[in-house]
């Protein structure tokens, strides 16, 4: 989750860094249009002819900075949006990792929880066997025994 804020916070810095930049050049463009609109203004007054060529020079300059503008301000979105999509990415691949190391630990704790329960079982089954023989040869008392002599009836 922090990783992810820090993420969010990135591209928020990137995308002011990104609207400054526009505004600086739009700024920068606006005024050299303008410079450019007055110097023909006051050409005009001293020529028509010059004012007349100047004006085209003016609304030439004005509309490559204009296209300028539109330029950057599109390789602007482009740049954002691929930072955007990159981010997207980048989470959703942390939360597959994540969700498979999930599922590696519970399947590695299942099997380690089986193999202990059987090596408990078979502890406990020799320890049964160990104490039913002792109890068995216990049991067994020598001068108890009768010998029996003639037939065995089954």
């Amino acid at each position: 989750m922090i990783d992810h804020i820090v993420v969010v916070e990135e591209v928020e810095v990137v995308f002011v860094g990104v609207v400054v930049v526009v505004v600086v050049v739009c700024s920068s463009s606006s005024s050299s249009s303008s410079s450019s609109s007055s110097s023909s203004s006051s050409s005009s007054s001293s020529s028509s002819s010059s004012s007349s060529s100047s004006s085209s020079s003016s609304s030439s300059s004005s509309s490559s900075s204009s296209s300028s503008i539109v330029v950057v301000v599109v390789v602007v979105v482009v740049v954002v949006v691929v930072v955007v999509v990159v981010v997207v990415v980048v989470e959703v691949v942390v939360v597959v990792v994540v969700i498979v190391v999930v599922v590696v630990v519970i399947v590695v704790v299942v099997e380690v929880a089986v193999v202990v329960a059987v090596v408990v079982e078979l502890v406990v089954l020799a320890v049964l066997v160990v104490v039913n023989e002792r109890l068995l040869l216990g049991n067994v008392n020598p001068a108890n025994c009768r010998v029996v002599s003639g037939p065995v009836l089954v």
